[in-house]
């Protein structure tokens, strides 16, 4: 066995049950414990191959919590490792509004990334943040209806071929949102987060904010 990258050493010690750095999973192979004593490239291959219908983004989440949502017209999804301040009544509300099947909220992304503008001629003719640009993603935050389930067929990601045919049907909304939301995918984005939150920068603790009225 070998030592632990710096990299990974990180990632494993800033691991804690109140901060997740997004590890999922860490194998361990001792080759001493492989048949000939050797792990080749292609047999960690072929494991991880013969596990991925264990996993859950390869097993459908939504699918398969379905029979829990039975008897609820309308229900949300989230990503889960986002935060934001997104106000849900507000999207709720102007999902009903829309009369669609689903409805998703689209933010700014908060990478560091520079948009570029140019001519036909290739001249440049703008160029700023990603943040800054007409531009939104996916925030990763829906509002569904029941009948999202009859547009996912088994072996698809909701947000390509079901959200095509809703977009086909214009049965697809969006929820512009312009104020606080980040991502952590990255180490470098939990630091961020973790920083925000020690100096009290907290906007997406809805909790802890005076309530109106």
């Amino acid at each position: 066995m070998r030592q632990l990258r710096g990299e990974d050493a990180r990632f494993v010690y800033a691991e804690t049950g109140h901060a997740n750095s997004n590890i999922t999973l860490v194998h361990i192979y001792d080759p001493s414990t492989a048949p000939g004593g050797r792990v080749r490239f292609k047999g960690l291959l072929k494991y991880i191959e013969s596990r991925l219908h264990l996993s859950p983004v390869f097993r459908q989440r939504l699918l398969r919590v379905r029979e829990h949502l039975r008897g609820e017209e309308v229900f949300l999804a989230n990503y889960a490792d986002g935060l934001s301040d997104l106000p849900l009544d507000e999207h709720i509300a102007d999902f009903r509004r829309k009369n669609v099947t689903a409805s998703f909220a689209a933010v700014r992304s908060w990478q560091t990334f520079h948009t570029v503008r140019s001519a036909d001629d290739g001249i440049v003719t703008g160029i700023g943040q990603l943040g800054d640009a007409d531009f939104l993603i996916n925030g990763g935050y829906f509002v569904l209806r029941q009948s999202i389930f009859d547009v996912i067929e088994e072996g698809e990601e909701l947000v390509e071929q079901p959200f095509q045919r809703l977009i086909d049907r214009r049965q697809l909304g969006v929820y512009r949102y312009l104020g606080f939301w980040r991502s952590m995918d990255t180490f470098k984005d939990k630091i961020t987060l973790d920083r925000m939150e020690a100096r009290g920068d907290c906007p997406w603790m809805l909790w802890k904010k005076p309530q109106a009225g």
